[in-house]
């Protein structure tokens, strides 16, 4: 792997930590998949991943590395990471057990009848409508268009972490 490019190096590692922990936690119980434990222990790895890289790019700098520099390595990671989290999905999904849809879909309508008072009859109702209409929301062109669109939360943690480990030139 080049060495001047931690960010793909990290992105595999995000990719393939989000990955296992997926599957582990499929194994454990297929319920768990759907809170949201699994969600922040993402959101950690990818965090964790960015700042490794962005951090090893600045030393193979000389310990400078700029906003953009910063910015660019930390979205590497991201953009890297969430694809093999995706690609894990829909081999998980669509290939691996495909009865995990059903099971989603349920406990989506489980949380949504618990949440009638806070949305009303209607809410819910126009809810459960828009679900039963939607097919399989973890199709390929589904899940590439949850990562286009998680590509703009990518965008934002990398340009909090580029602000924070930018470190240029004393003048």
């Amino acid at each position: 792997m080049d060495s001047s490019s931690p960010g793909i190096k990290y992105g595999i590692y995000g990719g393939i930590a989000i990955s296992i922990l997926t599957l582990l936690i499929y194994f454990i119980s297929e319920e768990r998949l759907f809170s949201l434990a699994p969600s922040l222990l993402g959101f950690l790895v990818y965090i964790v991943a960015m700042v490794m890289a962005v951090r090893d790019k600045r030393t193979l700098q000389g310990d400078l590395i700029s906003f953009g520099e910063s910015f660019k390595e930390g979205l590497k990671v991201y953009l890297i990471a969430a694809l093999v989290a995706t690609i894990t999905m829909a081999l998980l999904f669509n290939l691996i057990d495909p009865d995990l849809q059903n099971l989603a879909k349920e406990m989506t309508l489980e949380r949504l009848e618990s949440a009638r008072g806070l949305l009303g009859d209607e809410g819910v109702e126009a809810a459960i409508e828009g679900i039963e209409s939607q097919g399989n929301p973890y199709s390929i062109q589904k899940l590439l268009l949850g990562y286009g669109v998680s590509a703009i939360f990518g965008v934002i943690i990398s340009a909090i972490i580029g602000a924070i480990m930018k470190k240029n030139p004393q003048v």
